[in-house]
C-alpha cells in the first residue's frame, strides 16, 4: 500500500505545508510547523492498508478542508504555483478536495470495493456462463453509452434516472457551448446515430474505450425499482406494454381468460394486471422460457456487467442529487452541466411495504433471491418486515 500512497501523501505533504505557511511569516517557519505536521501525517498513513482507510486518515488529519483550501491558495500565491508541478487528475482532486467530497469519495471507495468483494467470490454466478467481454455479444452490451468527446461510457439502466444521463449523454455529443440537457426532447433519445453504443466501435476498438474511458452507472434499491417500473408500464397507459406483456400477465395471473383487446378497453373497465401479477410474471419460471427479462425489469448486473467491467463511478437514485453533482466535478463539467432532474419518485422508503404487502410472503422471498445479487453487488437491504408475515 505504501506505493500506491505515495502520490497521495504528497499531496497532503503539500496541503499542511500551506496551512503551516500561512500561519507562519517566512518560509522557515512553514517548513518547521509542515515537518511536524508530515510527521503526524505519517504516522496515521502508516496504519493505512486499503483506500477505504486512507480517506478516514486524511480525514482525522484535516477535518476543516474549506481551511485547508484557503491556505492552498495563499501558498501559491506566496510561493508561486509553480510548486505544485504540474498535478494529475487525480492529485487535483486530493488537493481541491472539500470534507464533503472527500466523503463522497469514501463512498466511491466502499461501492466500488463492494463489487471487487463479490465479484471475486461469486463472479461465476452473475456471468451467465460468460468469462469475459470477448464471450459477450452486442445484445448484451447494448446498454453502453459512448462520448467520445469526453472519454465517457456510461451504463444506461432503465427507470434508473436513466432518462436524464441519456439527455446528458446526447448533449455531451454535441459542440460546445452545451445545450440545457431538460429541452431535449425525449424522441430524440432513441434515435441511434444521437447516442453513440459501444457496440457501434469494433471489438478492438470496444475493449480500447473500455479499458480507458470513464466508466460510471447509476443503480437503484430493487424493491424501488420494481415499484417505479410497474407504476409506469401497467398504471399509466402504455400500449406497448399492454399489448406485450399487460394481457399475458391477465391471462396466467390475472384469472382473466379473455382481457380486453386494446389498452382503451382494459382502461374503460378498470382492468389491468395488479402489482402482485406482476411480481407473479417475473417469479413464474416460464417468463425467461424464450427470451431475457424485458430490459426495465432485468436484474441491474445483467445489463451492465459490474464483474467484467471496472466501473470509476457508482451512483445511487436514493443520493442522485449529491452523486451526480460529484460526478460531474470529477469530470470538470460543473460548469457545463446543468443535471436535468427527474420528476419526484413515487417510491419512497416509507411505501415500500404498502406495495408489497399485496405480495404473499413466500413469494416476497423468491422475489428477494431472484434479485439478491443486485442487493448484495450494490450494497442495498431489503426491510426486515419483507420477510416476515
Amino acid at each position: 500500500m505504501a506505493a500506491a500512497l505515495s502520490g497521495r501523501s504528497v499531496v497532503v505533504v503539500f496541503i499542511l505545508l500551506g496551512v503551516a505557511s500561512v500561519a507562519s511569516s517566512n518560509l522557515k517557519g512553514a517548513v518547521e510547523k509542515g515537518q511536524w505536521m508530515i510527521k503526524i501525517m505519517e504516522e496515521e498513513l502508516n496504519e493505512v492498508k486499503t483506500e477505504n482507510e486512507l480517506y478516514k486518515a486524511i480525514n482525522v488529519l484535516s477535518d476543516e478542508f474549506p481551511k485547508l483550501i484557503d491556505a492552498m491558495e495563499s501558498f501559491n500565491k506566496m510561493y508561486g504555483n509553480s510548486f505544485l508541478m504540474d498535478p494529475t487528475p487525480q492529485m487535483r482532486l486530493y488537493a481541491g478536495i472539500t470534507k464533503h467530497t472527500l466523503e463522497m469519495e469514501e463512498t466511491q471507495a466502499l461501492r466500488k470495493s463492494l463489487f471487487r468483494d463479490f465479484c471475486d467470490r461469486k463472479k461465476a454466478s452473475v456471468s451467465e456462463g460468460k468469462r469475459s467481454i470477448d464471450q459477450m455479444s452486442n445484445e448484451d452490451l447494448k446498454h453502453l453509452l459512448v462520448d467520445d468527446n469526453h472519454g465517457l461510457i456510461y451504463c444506461y439502466i432503465p427507470k434508473v434516472a436513466g432518462t436524464s444521463w441519456r439527455r446528458v449523454m446526447f448533449v455531451l455529443n454535441q459542440s460546445a457551448p452545451y445545450a440545457d440537457p431538460s429541452t431535449i426532447p425525449g424522441h430524440l433519445l432513441h434515435r441511434p446515430q444521437k447516442l453513440v453504443q459501444l457496440t457501434s466501435s469494433p471489438r478492438g476498438l470496444m475493449k480500447v474505450k473500455l479499458k480507458h474511458y470513464t466508466k460510471f452507472l447509476f443503480v437503484q434499491d430493487p424493491l424501488m425499482r420494481l415499484i417505479s417500473v410497474y407504476w409506469d408500464t401497467f398504471q399509466r397507459p402504455n400500449n406497448y406494454f399492454y399489448q406485450n406483456f399487460g394481457k399475458k400477465i391477465l391471462r396466467l395471473h390475472g384469472n382473466w381468460q379473455n382481457p380486453p383487446e386494446t389498452l382503451e378497453d382494459s382502461t374503460n373497465f378498470g382492468i389491468r394486471p395488479s402489482f402482485h401479477n406482476f411480481i407473479q410474471y417475473l417469479l413464474d419460471p416460464t417468463t425467461e422460457t424464450n427470451e431475457p427479462f424485458q430490459p426495465l425489469w432485468r436484474q441491474m448486473h445483467r445489463l451492465c456487467h459490474p464483474c467484467h467491467i471496472q466501473y470509476d463511478f457508482v451512483g445511487h437514485q436514493e443520493t442522485l442529487p449529491e452523486d451526480a453533482a460529484h460526478l460531474l466535478r470529477i469530470l470538470k463539467l460543473e460548469n457545463d452541466i446543468k443535471f436535468p432532474f427527474p420528476h419526484a419518485n413515487l417510491t419512497s422508503p416509507v411505501s415500500v411495504m404498502e406495495w408489497y404487502s399485496t405480495v404473499p410472503v413466500e413469494e416476497r422471498r423468491s422475489l428477494y433471491s431472484l434479485y439478491e445479487n443486485d442487493f448484495r453487488l450494490f450494497g442495498y437491504t431489503a426491510p426486515d418486515a419483507f420477510f416476515e408475515e
